[in-house]
């Protein structure tokens, strides 16, 4: 199998998860970081399947990215467990990035006006953004601007 979503790195396949109440999840690994993607639609009735899967996928050390690319759907209550996600990646020092869809960029727009979720546009870019060496570069920005 081809690397997915034309990333510029190997992939490896780890079972794929889905549920039959429209939501489809699936786990792989690229340069070390955990890629969850979830396709078909999240609403209050399954969205706690993306949070209880991308929980399970938090590792200390590691990086995540979720990958919303093909969700059709994201309700409302789905910017919750956003954001509940991004708040055990804080506590637990995970880096993480989200890469929308077109419908989920708009619910973010509405629902996350000072960009406290960390949305990219594609793979790649998510990848360097968790990437070891742009969080440095972070860490570097903050404590310069602390002087």
């Amino acid at each position: 199998m081809g690397a997915v979503h034309n990333a510029k790195s190997t992939e490896l396949r780890r079972p794929s998860q889905s549920w039959g109440d429209g939501v489809c999840l699936r786990r792989h690994t690229l340069n070390g970081t955990t890629v969850v993607s979830v396709t078909g639609e999240l609403d209050a009735s399954n969205i706690h399947h993306l949070t209880d899967y991308a929980r399970q996928c938090l590792t200390r050390g590691s990086s995540l990215v979720l990958d919303l690319s093909q969700l059709d759907f994201l309700g409302a209550r789905g910017i919750q467990s956003l954001f509940a996600i991004a708040d055990e990646c804080e506590r637990s020092g995970i880096g993480w990035a989200l890469v929308p869809s077109h419908p989920v960029s708009r619910l973010l727009r509405i629902c996350d006006e000072q960009a406290r979720l960390p949305s990219v546009l594609s793979i790649d870019e998510a990848l360097e953004r968790v990437s070891p060496m742009a969080r440095m570069r972070g860490l570097l920005q903050l404590v310069t601007k602390s002087r």
